[in-house]
């Protein structure tokens, strides 16, 4: 995905292999059009994984809530229609 040469960049990062943690990131709309305009969507499909939603919680892991990222039952590729 770096290997497109449209825009120069610098990447900083401390870590020396790359390896799952359990986090996630959340991309709007906007964001996966421009994916789409640099020609990287199917890539980034192929990498991402879709989410349910998102789950709060506090320090001691205790919830605190929730937001769903569709309504149940709804077709994820339908969310954006």
């Amino acid at each position: 995905m770096l290997n497109v040469p449209l825009f120069q960049f610098q990447i900083f990062e401390k870590a020396t292999e790359l390896r799952p943690l359990g986090a996630a990131m959340s991309l709007s709309p906007a964001v996966v059009s421009i994916f789409e305009q640099l020609g990287l969507y199917e890539e980034l499909c192929a990498m991402s994984k879709p989410s349910g939603g998102l789950h709060l919680k506090r320090q001691d892991l205790t919830p605190v809530g929730s937001f769903l990222a569709y309504s149940p039952g709804l077709d994820i590729k339908e969310r954006y229609v």
